[in-house]
């Protein structure tokens, strides 16, 4: 095979992206649809990951043939290899450069953890995964977070300053341990104590930090497991909607593939995102995956685990059932700020979560690339203010464990530098008034189905 032919192909492998939409659909016109918001930005993300290669496809085949392959690459309908990293928004310097940093929220996936499910013909169904055990975060997965902690360290050193107080930083995390632990590895690389009055041990740069959590079937920001039977109820409606169906009878032979080679009822997206999952710690913690999973993982299901991701936040309802209550923290702490009221959030409040909390943070904030969040993914919202004119700006950008820097992401409808009123009126009929009320189930007989996840 020629060379240039190599190189485009490794490319779209490495770039493309679920385009799905079902006939039906095309046809009434619908312009919403499972799979649209996949498209969204496909050339930007394109040039991002493969200009290099197109540099080098040039050398061979001419500028043209790679101006040639890029059109191409954009109009490809082709499957999902890997999450892709957020393609890089254009800065907004002006703004930028004339800002201070007031406010910072970091939300964060865990990191690598051992496999926390599995299905009936997994061949590891009865592994130990020793020393850490089911569910629970490597040590790979320990380095990641403590990395990123040093990360956020160097980022915003200046901002936080090098003494840890109360005023500085709040922590919370969910219930599950791996949560807790990752977030206690990220203070800790984003607060070492060493040349502070809080150098208490000149063996161990290692201060004690405190974190907010709640008890898992009672979250009601990080995870929302709370009890909310219109979520369900809705999200049943999602799924059962005729493009839903048709977007998983694109994948019924997978469907039946995958439901005889792990024994387990495959159905939907989420049972879908339940063996991806598994395959994907399996595959991080570096067990040696099974022969038929090749054929599968990730490029056959990564676009099924990711419209798992978009039906739970399919609708503004589903939206602010399970994505509100956070937008509505982070409404609360900027106003709080710009109001001056008395009582101040900290300048960085750091939240650890789940590849959900991610997925359901980013689809609030209108700041969503599709994807399945990897391991210690981080979202980092800022909160700027031009001191010429006291207004106020949202920056949102992501960080990756094998990123070097985060890249800007772009709210719906607005700049990368956006202004923070603008925030509210796009994003605020979002924000629940009245969560408990607007969770009870339409159909007074629905009964929610078990919980799922940690």
């Amino acid at each position: 095979m020629p060379k240039s032919r190599v190189i485009v192909r490794r490319a779209i492998h490495d770039t493309s992206a679920n385009f799905g939409v079902s006939a039906s659909s095309a046809r009434s016109g619908r312009a919403r649809r499972f799979g649209v918001e996949s498209a969204k930005g496909c050339c930007g993300m394109v040039r991002a990951r493969i200009s290099a290669r197109l540099v080098k496809m040039a050398r061979w085949c001419g500028g043209a043939c790679a101006l040639l392959a890029a059109a191409w690459c954009c109009a490809v309908t082709a499957r999902v290899i890997r999450a892709p990293a957020p393609p890089p928004a254009p800065l907004d310097p002006a703004v930028r450069r004339n800002t201070d940093l007031v406010l910072v929220h970091t939300i964060s996936r865990h990191g690598i953890r051992t496999p926390a499910d599995t299905f009936p013909k997994d061949s590891h169904i009865n592994d130990t995964f020793y020393p850490f055990g089911w569910g629970s975060l490597t040590n790979d997965g320990r380095k990641q977070m403590y990395k990123m902690g040093q990360y956020l360290r160097s980022r915003y050193d200046k901002f936080l300053g090098s003494l840890y107080t109360e005023k500085a930083t709040f922590a919370q995390a969910t219930g599950a341990a791996r949560a807790r632990m990752s977030c206690e590895l990220l203070l800790a690389g984003l607060w070492p104590p060493a040349g502070t009055a809080l150098d208490w041990n000149p063996e161990l740069n290692w201060q004690p930090i405190p974190v907010v959590t709640q008890e898992l079937d009672d979250d009601s920001l990080l995870l929302v497991r709370r009890p909310c039977p219109r979520w369900d109820e809705a999200r049943e409606e999602v799924v059962a909607s005729e493009d839903a169906q048709a977007k998983l009878a694109e994948y019924a032979t997978v469907l039946k593939e995958l439901t005889e080679q792990t024994g387990k009822t495959i159905k939907e997206f989420e049972d879908v995102l339940d063996v991806y999952t598994t395959l994907q710690s399996e595959e991080a913690t570096g067990v040696r995956l099974d022969d038929w999973v090749k054929d599968f993982f990730p490029e056959k299901l990564e676009p099924l685990a990711i419209e798992s991701f978009m039906v739970n936040t399919y609708t503004d309802e589903l939206i602010r059932l399970k994505g509100g209550l956070f937008l509505e923290r982070l409404f609360s702490d900027w106003r709080a700020v710009i109001e001056g009221s008395k009582k101040q959030p900290a300048r960085m409040s750091v939240f650890a979560g789940h590849d959900s909390t991610v997925a359901n943070v980013a689809r609030a904030l209108g700041a969503w690339q599709p994807q399945v969040p990897d391991f210690a993914t981080t979202l980092l919202v800022e909160l700027r203010r031009d001191p010429n004119t006291q207004k106020y700006f949202v920056e949102i950008f992501q960080k990756n464990a094998t990123s070097s820097e985060a890249v800007q992401l772009v709210i719906d409808g607005c700049k990368p530098s956006c202004p923070l009123e603008k925030v509210f009126s796009l994003r605020g009929h979002l924000v629940p008034t009245d969560w408990k009320n607007e969770c009870k189930a339409r159909d007074v007989t629905y009964t929610p189905p078990p919980q799922r996840g940690p």
